[in-house]
């Protein structure tokens, strides 16, 4: 019994609900919705008849859909939340987005705001549809009928009695109740007996077996336990046991999961009853799932049992397959743990000896990448995004290991996102903060530091050891300081300069002017001037920055040694084969991977295959980072 066994180990202390995430990729939504309703049609003739012409305005109205809905995505990403539903107003204006296909826009966007639990402004953007007289489809009429019910008064006698009603609609699904659920327990103020009664009434309305719900019991158990009512979350999950032994069906993991999230927000230092629940799992056959499993780890790694949460990763690993892969969450609560174990710290933490290098977790991530995808880095997944690759440049920037950041860098490029402001201000403070450090230390005066070399170096001027120390014994300043260790604004202009090239760009007498990089300013670094929303930068100013970092860090090295007919750039070149060999797999050629699909030919008598709107930028974008990345070289 949940509530027997938690007795002893359950504290009478509950904590606030956490929030559930308000959006995922828009990859998944915009891009999959498109692809299940336009088919192919490489085989089609396209020529001048009416029905081929209004096929393509059809799919150029659709990618003006799409373009809308990643514009909002983009733009919830960059600002959150605030004023998020004037935003979409605006946009969705008649002045502003009119044409035929202006109620398949309505549509798309009622789902994209729901899948991302925007449920509030959906009601407003369905409202809207409703006045400008806009037929809804069954399935979304159905749910915004469920949301508009509760969404006044969730406390009246009648509302269940209404909503039996509207569950004895066939078309109404498990997965409608789900969504509604969870409006209730993220947007109103409803109590756990609210929406145990309306799940009851679900079950009893449609006869639903609950041994295949266990999304549902897994609502209602978190619902229970949040509010201290553990009797009545055991209940359910009695209830849900017993439905899957009739069955022979082994229960999901997903209400096992629940109960362990909540335990880890409402006590997370309560691991008695987390121990209970993994062995009540193991009692039920429970096969654990990545949930779980990330659960457990963020359990380990808030105790300080490190060892243990490193032990659960290599569970993962050894078992993975398509279903169970690490999620960026996995890899960004490692890279956390690696960075703090890495660091020095006191006896107090010691480092186990399963803990996995950062480059090492890097290429992991790498490697279930490729699994998920069909060895496609372009395609998005769960797995890499830009906030666990920001996590990842932050943990090598920390460790001082320059090469592997390089290679971080790589991965932004690899993986089809682009550098902000962030990745700017996360390798620019790590610099600023050990140039501050070594500064304000006292330090023997033949001693040459990191500091000293880069805040001696030259935009424009290759590294040279020699001139260097020459510099610095004469005491030739680049950058004037305030004081020994004052470090300020200069110091990141200074930083800033270096991403300059060490020697211009040859100009190419009848070529295009090639675009120049574009990098983020002292002011927008230190906060003092606004950045423009969605802003991107460049890859290759940054990189050569990181490069300068990792010449003064061998010169730090080598100072005051022999070093005679010494090549630094030799000395490099292994550096950063080392470091990409260990983060880097090879990409295992298969049946969709880059090298297959150019190796594909046109069979003989088959029509040229036309790119859509889409892909055609796409392959135009991806031009024109292969000439950047040429220029810069």
């Amino acid at each position: 019994m949940l509530q027997s066994s938690f007795r002893h180990v359950l504290k009478p202390h509950f904590a606030a609900q956490r929030p559930t995430p308000y959006f995922r990729s828009i990859a998944s939504l915009s891009l999959n919705s498109r692809s299940q309703k336009c088919t192919s049609s490489h085989d089609k003739k396209w020529d001048s008849e009416p029905n081929n012409v209004q096929e393509r305005a059809r799919r150029v109205s659709q990618f003006h859909v799409d373009g809308l809905l990643r514009y909002i995505d983009s733009r919830i990403v960059a600002r959150g939340l605030n004023d998020v539903e004037t935003y979409i107003q605006d946009k969705i204006s008649l002045p502003k987005f009119n044409n035929v296909y202006r109620s398949t826009m309505f549509t798309r966007l009622i789902c994209f705001l729901l899948e991302r639990h925007l449920f509030k402004i959906a009601i407003s953007v369905y409202n809207r549809m409703l006045c400008e007289q806009f037929l809804p489809t069954r399935d979304i009429s159905l749910r915004m009928r469920g949301l508009i019910l509760v969404k006044e008064n969730v406390v009246d006698v009648g509302m269940v009695a209404a909503m039996e009603q509207l569950f004895e609609a066939q078309d109404y699904t498990l997965a409608m109740l789900l969504e509604l659920l969870q409006f209730l327990t993220t947007s109103t103020s409803a109590s756990a007996e609210f929406l145990d009664d309306l799940a009851d009434a679900f079950i009893s309305t449609r006869s639903v077996d609950l041994s295949a719900s266990g999304n549902l019991v897994s609502i209602m158990v978190t619902a229970f336990m949040r509010t201290g009512k553990m009797i009545d979350a055991e209940r359910w999950l009695k209830k849900y046991e017993n439905d899957c032994m009739e069955q022979g069906v082994a229960p999901d993991a997903a209400p096992y999961a629940g109960v362990l999230e909540t335990l880890q927000e409402i006590q997370p230092e309560n691991s008695a009853a987390v121990q209970a629940m993994v062995h009540r799992m193991r009692s039920e056959g429970v096969m654990p799932n990545l949930s779980v499993f990330n659960t457990l780890i963020h359990s380990k790694l808030t105790r300080r049992e490190y060892a243990e949460a490193f032990g659960l990763y290599h569970a993962i690993m050894v078992n993975r397959s398509a279903s169970l892969l690490p999620s960026d969450l996995t890899f960004k609560m490692l890279f956390r743990a690696t960075k703090f174990l890495s660091q020095r710290h006191s006896r107090k933490h010691k480092r186990p000896e399963n803990v996995v290098p950062p480059r090492r977790l890097f290429r992991d991530m790498v490697q279930c990448h490729h699994i998920r995808t069909g060895n496609i880095p372009l395609v998005h997944s769960n797995i890499v995004s830009a906030s666990s690759l920001h996590l990842a440049l932050r943990t090598f920037m920390a460790l001082e290991d320059y090469p592997a950041a390089i290679m971080t860098l790589r991965g932004f490029r690899y993986f089809g996102f682009r550098p902000n402001i962030q990745t700017y201000l996360i390798v620019i403070t790590s610099l600023v903060l050990r140039i501050k450090q070594e500064l304000g230390h006292v330090h023997p005066a033949d001693e040459l530091r990191f500091a000293d070399f880069i805040m001696h170096m030259k935009p424009r001027e290759p590294p040279s050891i020699d001139v260097l120390e020459r510099r610095i014994k004469r005491g030739e300043h680049v950058v004037e300081l305030s004081g020994s260790a004052c470090v300020g604004p200069e110091t990141v202009a200074h930083l800033l300069s270096l991403t300059e090239p060490t020697t211009p760009s040859p100009a190419h007498a009848g070529h295009k002017q090639l675009p120049i990089s574009i990098i983020p300013t002292a002011d927008m670094l230190l906060g003092t001037t606004l950045i423009p929303p969605l802003q991107e930068f460049s890859f290759p100013p940054l990189a050569r920055l990181l490069k300068k970092a990792l010449f003064a860090n061998l010169y730090k090295k080598a100072a005051g040694g022999k070093r005679e007919g010494w090549s630094w750039e030799t000395a490099v070149f292994p550096i950063m084969t080392s470091a990409k060999e260990e983060m880097w797999p090879e990409l295992e050629s298969g049946p969709e991977s880059r090298q297959a699909v150019k190796r594909r030919r046109r069979r003989p008598g088959e029509a040229p295959r036309k790119l859509s709107p889409f892909l055609a930028s796409r392959v135009r974008r991806m031009i024109r980072k292969q000439n950047l990345r040429r220029a810069y070289r």
